[in-house]
């Protein structure tokens, strides 16, 4: 049995919570956060959390208002980081340090730079580090990389992403509204730039363009195949709506559609049928991800690129060098022979 430590009580972390509740190779034994008020009694009517899919029984763990004595427990396997973006970091590292395999939520950090101390720190440990993005398990997502892969519609020569939030305004301290902080839209738009680099691999060019605030950006990934991705994030969008993802992937022989928000989410159109056909797509992402990377640890196993965390820290990359273009107005070129 994993025993896993969860830092971080807000939405994702009692989202991961809720996915460990059904699992069985894993348990939470330890959870911290320093609102003392998340490990109280609204969290725990009759000394259980009740989940939907499963329970945790309160009584068998250990609510910490420190990080810091969490990630010291002897006794946890695996420390799942589910703070802030500009903490993982520095959680990551400090988690690795004392021995535990870390699961961070995504974006992998603010910056290149500090990803890459969190890589070298698992280096050096000999400790996994898994990036929890999400978007690879989902199941929309996996359909169209099945697509994609088996050529059943032929080349994939277009695809646009846009995924669009209200401003978090809920978020802890406000730290969502704070560029330094939270990248501006980034925490919202590297889901699909990650997509992007886990379906297609590294382009040969990028341009973007942002607003003032980047709160709202668009880039433009080109491929050395002629395949181009379009990327639009924001989170500027009505709080009436609050929350909207959608992809267009056209093909030779097709297209597909989806949309968040729409019943069926999937629409696929072969040739020149004009009624799509809805496929049925099912599944959990959130537990999907937690338990590969379980998997991962349990066996010892690799787990390929699904799980890998150097090509999250490409994703970022590729965040990066888009916001460098908008600053620029110029685009960024990438040496596909000396592209790590």
């Amino acid at each position: 049995m994993i025993r896993v430590g969860v830092i971080g009580l807000g939405f994702m972390g009692r989202a991961h919570l809720a996915r460990y509740a059904k699992m069985h190779n894993a348990t939470p034994v330890a959870v911290a956060d320093q609102e003392a008020q998340r490990l109280k009694a609204d969290f725990r009517p009759g000394g259980n959390i009740d989940l939907g899919t499963g329970t945790l029984d309160w009584e068998k763990i250990r609510a910490l208002t420190s990080a810091e004595d969490l990630i010291q427990d002897p006794e946890i396997d695996v420390v799942d980081i589910c703070l802030p973006t500009f903490l993982h970091s520095r959680y990551a590292v400090m988690a690795l340090e004392n021995g535990k395999h870390v699961i961070c939520e995504k974006p992998m950090a603010l910056t290149v730079s500090d990803a890459d101390q969190m890589l070298n720190a698992a280096r050096v440990a000999k400790r996994r580090l898994f990036v929890a993005q999400v978007v690879r398990f989902w199941p929309e997502f996996t359909f169209l990389r099945n697509l994609v892969e088996s050529g059943e519609l032929g080349r994939l020569s277009f695809l646009s992403l846009s995924r669009q939030s209200a401003p978090a305004s809920w978020s802890w301290n406000n730290w969502s509204a704070d560029i330094k902080q939270s990248g501006g839209v980034l925490d919202v738009w590297i889901h699909d730039v990650d997509f992007a680099n886990f379906l297609l691999g590294l382009p040969k060019r990028v341009y973007a363009q942002t607003s003032a605030n980047r709160a709202i950006v668009l880039a433009q990934y080109d491929y050395a195949d002629g395949t181009r991705v379009a990327v639009h994030g924001s989170r500027a969008l009505s709080p009436a709506i609050g929350f909207e993802a959608r992809f267009e992937a056209v093909f030779e022989g097709g297209m597909v559609r989806y949309a968040s928000s729409q019943k069926p989410t999937l629409a696929v159109y072969r040739g020149s049928e004009k009624t799509p056909a809805y496929p049925e797509v099912t599944g959990d992402a959130y537990f999907d991800e937690l338990q590969s990377f379980l998997e991962c640890v349990r066996e010892g196993k690799g787990g390929g690129r699904l799980v890998d965390s150097f090509s999250a820290r490409e994703s970022l990359r590729l965040a990066e060098m888009a916001m460098t273009s908008a600053s620029t107005g110029e685009p960024m070129t990438i040496d596909q022979d000396t592209a790590a």
